[in-house]
């Protein structure tokens, strides 16, 4: 018998709302399938626009193992409106909404969320993200590094080092240790980024600064010279696009450096202007990120702030989104934290104005926001796209291996110590948690990852790291919603150390002897696979099985699917899947394409400890 309700399928994407995206204003016709053999006798759409339900009833349009139900739902006034299905079956009413099929009314955050308001871009959902910390990456050109000796800051001087030197420790170097990597590195590397399947690069800083990150920005406006200057970034982004990839640019709109001349002049003089752009304390002190004392942090009470950095027809936002620099996405570091110092808690209001503008100059611009918890509050549609998802995807996937949480860790997130692995049921949970916590049109826009400049090398933490637990997450980062990013050299197995972020900023290995060919194997083989399957875009999904050790989810886009089975489990035994809701046709296992063992819609694996694995299948008509 099938278990009907497991069949319910619907959602905000071009498979079940049209037209897609929705347009105010205009009807939109909205479906669910269903599988034939559930006992229904009739169909009612549920909304609530413009305050008010409205029921519609459903007209069966298509026969096969699936029935499809449709309606046409009349214009809303209000710009977000919500949907579920009221499903009339011979055991009496279920409702269909997000999270599934129940028996009794869903509250109005489980139903389905349409917002005709939104300016969201076409090429995010189903892109592969590649992250650069441009100084380690690659040297395109040696005359214009930082040189030893060339200036102090921060009561060190600068030192040049050679690729295969272990980076000093924060206390020896102060971030001023450099690899001279540089922008026609950078573009030099396209051919590497295709075989890859990358499809967008994200670089973490590249404006004028002292540091070898970059955060401590003493010109907003233009790109290092030591990185190739404007000019290397106008032909990388050029080349980029030849290749059809896209390029995010990382900035801190939250602080600049201790030699921006806004700040050495508000030393030199507490009454001049550039003095009113940052914060101070009752004390009449120049407040700094996190008490970092090279990183002063800019007052956003102050409007003159807000047009230099973004509401100005010259603004630094704008300049970098306009030709000849046209970037697709801003990512945006410490995101949470700006505009908040004491009573002035201006954080939602600036992001509010950045995406207004952004969208302005460029309606097919991401933008990304770092915030490590739970970010659904910025991630609503009126502010950022995303957050960097540690909180959804690369927090939870650790966990699953054993590393302890980052907020729970005494070095938070730079030690050796290990925790209590969620077990798959809570995995499952804690995703659907996430996803749940968004609309709907955004959820193929969240930014997992499971590594970033700012945390270690999840495969450089020896307690916990095993090559097949491994494996099977980074599996499921590239399947779940959303899009992958993977931190550079993580796809060779790039050495490091878990102490601190010095750890995992590792010079790039360009010797691929010194490679680990299982990671280049597995990234690049699922890269490719992403380019070549809309299900990754815009595939629904759902939980299929979970018990302690392992969880099975699938996704599902018109006549194709998938499967993850991610395995914990210590022993090897066979995992008899009931997928006959599905209405299977065959399927496969996305390597080999070796044909797995299906009978009447079971589905029989054979699991091997610790062993994870990706099925793809077709769907009969």
């Amino acid at each position: 018998m099938v278990e009907w309700k497991k069949s319910v399928r619907s959602g905000v994407t071009d498979e079940f709302v049209h037209p897609f995206p929705p347009v105010k204003g205009e009807p939109t016709e909205v479906s669910v399938q269903i599988s034939s053999e559930a006992p229904v006798i009739a169909v009612v759409c549920h909304t609530i626009q413009d305050g008010k339900s409205h029921y519609y009833p459903m007209e069966r349009t298509k026969e096969g193992p699936f029935h499809k139900y449709q309606t046409t739902i009349f214009p809303a006034y209000e710009s977000r409106w919500y949907f579920s299905f009221q499903i009339e079956t011979e055991d009496g009413w279920f409702f269909a909404q997000r999270n599934g099929v129940q028996g009794f009314h869903p509250s109005l955050s489980s139903l389905y969320c349409v917002d005709t308001s939104l300016v969201l871009d076409d090429w995010v959902p189903g892109s592969t993200f590649y992250q650069i910390f441009p100084d380690r990456f690659r040297n395109g050109n040696p005359d214009i590094g930082v040189q030893t000796g060339e200036y102090r800051f921060d009561d060190r001087e600068t030192v040049a080092l050679h690729p295969d030197t272990i980076p000093p420790s924060y206390e020896t170097a102060h971030c001023l240790d450099f690899y001279n990597g540089d922008l026609k590195g950078i573009a030099q590397s396209i051919d590497y980024f295709k075989q890859l399947g990358i499809t967008a690069l994200y670089l973490n800083p590249i404006g004028r600064a002292k540091t070898n990150h970059r955060y401590d920005c003493t010109d907003f406006f233009h790109v290092d010279e030591h990185l190739g200057g404007d000019e290397a970034l106008i032909e990388l982004r050029e080349r980029l696009h030849d290749a059809g990839i896209r390029l995010m640019l990382d900035i801190s709109i939250n602080h600049c450096g201790v030699e921006h001349p806004w700040f050495t002049r508000a030393l030199e003089s507490a009454d001049s202007e550039s003095a009113s752009y940052f914060y101070r304390d009752e004390h009449g002190e120049f407040v700094y990120w996190w008490d970092v004392k090279t990183l002063p942090q800019l007052n956003y009470g102050n409007p003159e702030v807000r047009t230099i950095m973004y509401r100005g027809e010259q603004s630094v936002l704008r300049k970098f989104l306009k030709k000849p620099f046209s970037i697709d996405a801003w990512r945006f570091d410490v995101g949470a934290d700006t505009g908040r110092h004491e009573h002035d808690q201006l954080s939602h209001e600036i992001w509010k104005e950045v995406r207004s503008v952004v969208k302005e100059e460029n309606p097919q611009a991401y933008i990304l926001g770092e915030h490590w918890e739970d970010a659904s509050a910025y991630v609503q549609g009126d502010q950022w796209d995303s957050a960097m998802n540690y909180f959804g995807s690369g927090r939870l996937l650790r966990r699953w291996c054993g590393q302890r949480d980052t907020y729970l860790m005494t070095e938070w997130g730079h030690s050796d110590e290990t925790g209590r692995q969620l077990t798959g049921v809570e995995l499952s949970e804690a995703i659907q948690q996430h996803l749940a916590s968004i609309p709907d049109q955004l959820v193929p826009r969240q930014f997992n990852l499971i590594d970033s400049h700012d945390t270690m090398r999840f495969h450089n933490h020896e307690r916990v790291f095993s090559w097949s637990l491994y494996e099977g997450i980074v599996m499921l980062l590239f399947v779940m919603p959303g899009v992958p990013s993977i931190y550079y050299g993580d796809e060779i197995g790039l050495a490091g150390t878990i102490e601190s972020n010095e750890g995992a900023r590792y010079p790039m290995q360009w010797n691929r002897d010194r490679w680990d060919m299982r990671f280049y194997t597995l990234y690049s083989r699922l890269g490719n696979l992403r380019k070549r399957h809309e299900l990754f875009a815009q595939g629904d999904w759902d939980t299929e099985w979970a018990d302690e050790t392992t969880v099975v989810f699938s996704r599902v886009y018109r006549s194709r699917g998938l499967i993850m089975i991610l395995n914990r489990g210590e022993s090897e035994r066979i995992l008899e899947l009931d997928m006959r809701h599905r209405h299977i046709a065959y399927v496969e296992e996305w390597e080999s394409g070796t044909r797995v063992a299906l009978s009447e819609g079971i589905i029989s694996w054979h699991m091997n400890p610790q062993k994870s694995a990706l099925l793809l299948f077709s769907v009969r008509n």
